[in-house]
């Protein structure tokens, strides 16, 4: 009679092995997932004329290279600068009738796109001696395939306000109390 206890509690035992297995196994799968895509950036742009300006302005850069239209949205555009001297770039300025340059950001070693590097942010921050912490003007950037939605989120990491993803864009209207933009993947949650 006490045999059968033991027997009962070894089959316990490999069960309970057995449920432990299976719930790694999804949370490496699931965290895999969330990962997806954080490498890739599927739009690649097509190839546009730069503003006068912007030709002069890139020629005194020496960066060279050929500069694509990505997307324009939300009265801004973003362009790609492919076989530049700095490895690839990127720009966000004004939507205009000849495509103008604005910000750019260099890649030299890599970095974005990348699970460490989900988002390349081009936002518009101030901060001043008269608030605490950064005011947020603008959220703008460039996100990879697996990121779905780019959030706003306070100083204890909930989410405030978020926007979709279009074309590996994002544009989000930034409401007061925004400390970080964040990179979001389908159901909402950080990629961070």
């Amino acid at each position: 009679m006490k045999r059968r206890p033991s027997m009962y509690m070894a089959g316990l035992g490999v069960a309970a092995t057995v449920a432990a297995v299976g719930i790694a196994a999804t949370t490496v799968t699931r965290e895999a997932g969330a990962r997806a895509g954080l490498n890739e950036l599927s739009t690649l742009g097509v190839p546009v004329e730069l503003d006068a300006t912007s030709r002069e302005r890139l020629a005194r850069t020496g960066l060279g290279g050929r500069v694509l239209l990505v997307h324009r949205r939300g009265g801004r555009e973003f362009l790609r600068l492919d076989g530049t001297t700095q490895g690839t770039c990127y720009s966000v300025g004004p939507a205009s009738d000849g495509s103008r340059l604005g910000a750019i950001r260099c890649q030299p070693n890599g970095g974005f796109p990348s699970p460490d590097e989900p988002m390349l942010d081009f936002s518009l921050v101030e901060v001043t001696d008269v608030r605490a912490g950064p005011h947020y003007l603008r959220a703008e950037g460039f996100a990879a395939d697996g990121v779905t939605q780019v959030g706003a989120a306070d100083g204890r990491g909930a989410i405030l306000a978020a926007a979709h993803v279009e074309r590996n864009v994002y544009v989000l209207r930034v409401p007061p109390g925004t400390k970080r933009v964040v990179a979001l993947d389908a159901a909402g949650v950080p990629l961070d």
